[in-house]
């Protein structure tokens, strides 16, 4: 593997006029760096239908490419619960609508990326030294502490919209790898290392459905991509997997590939648009029942304008790639 339903179409028309997820969006700084995750209300069926949503707390962010090009289609809506067992995530872009069954660069392509090591940077993936142009005779010991978990990386060529493509233990026993919907499960330490999870413990533990919100799914047509995903707060692999417990708050980062980035070839793998300004992780805090855990994190209000400017200033002197 690479390196590099309930019948909703009155929903999704809706939805393309006004999002679902923006209805009650609350952290719409540019790149705000905290994000709540409350325990569930109701938990969510997984179908890219996102009215089950309606009542949860929204968090918005621009999307940037690390050269500091912004999305031109809008900001990425996102929200997030949480029960005994999984974590979930509902996500929506704008964007028009391509997809290929054959080819992953001409369908939109969305990440998520857990920091898991101690000095894992957000740019770079991890940012080990001594991996920052590869390994390619895996990964260094040195780079233990330089761990992220790189999850449902998730390429949809073999898929179909309004499917849900469920946890398969069977299929992925001992790798992160999906061989069926491709939503693969992966850690890295730096942009040119990264591996499907493959410890002695490993899976693929998410669960996911997609859609576009437009009416005739043809090529070129206006709308939203929505992404509905879970996976289990504990898995069994503590070396490439984030480990999630309620009260926590845990350095978290969402990235997107435009299918139309080219008009020939469709995305490239650097070219990915990523949260907090390309700079900064997200503070996603799982909220326990009893309420807010910990104050907002510094940077949340007046400092994420500081923390742009200080981002710009850092490209102005070279910047390199994070999520590859």
């Amino acid at each position: 593997m690479k390196l590099s339903f309930k019948s909703y179409q009155a929903a999704l028309l809706l939805a393309s006029a006004s999002s679902v997820l923006g209805a009650s969006h609350t952290a719409s700084e540019p790149c705000s760096t905290t994000w709540k995750c409350h325990p569930v209300k109701t938990t969510p069926t997984l179908d890219a239908d996102h009215s089950d949503w309606a009542d949860v707390e929204a968090y918005t962010s621009s999307l940037v490419l690390i050269s500091g090009t912004e999305y031109g289609d809008g900001d990425l809506t996102a929200k997030c619960q949480y029960d005994s067992e999984n974590i979930y995530f509902a996500f929506e872009i704008p964007g028009k609508y391509r997809f290929s069954a054959t080819d992953n660069h001409l369908c939109a392509a969305i990440a998520t990326m857990f920091k898991v090591g101690s000095e894992a940077t957000y740019t770079n993936m991890g940012g080990c030294p001594d991996a920052i142009s590869g390994c390619a005779d895996g990964v260094p010991d040195t780079c233990t502490d330089y761990r992220v978990d790189i999850g449902a990386h998730w390429e949809l060529a073999t898929t179909e919209q309004r499917t849900l493509y469920p946890v398969n233990n069977t299929a992925t026993a001992g790798t992160g790898n999906d061989p069926i919907a491709n939503k693969d499960d992966e850690y890295a330490v730096s942009s040119y290392c990264r591996f499907d999870d493959d410890d002695a413990n490993a899976g693929n533990e998410w669960a996911g459905a997609w859609a576009h919100t437009s009416t005739n799914a043809t090529e070129g047509e206006d709308g939203t991509y929505h992404f509905e995903m879970s996976r289990l707060l504990k898995t069994p692999s503590s070396m490439t997997d984030a480990q999630l417990t309620a009260g926590q708050t845990y350095e978290f980062g969402v990235a997107y590939w435009d299918p139309h980035q080219s008009n020939e070839t469709g995305w490239t793998a650097i070219n990915h648009y990523i949260t907090g300004c390309a700079s900064k992780w997200i503070e996603l805090e799982l909220v326990s029942d009893e309420g807010d855990n910990s104050a907002p994190a510094a940077g949340d209000s007046s400092s994420s304008a500081l923390g742009l400017s200080s981002m710009v200033a850092a490209m102005a002197v070279g910047s390199v790639v994070s999520w590859m």
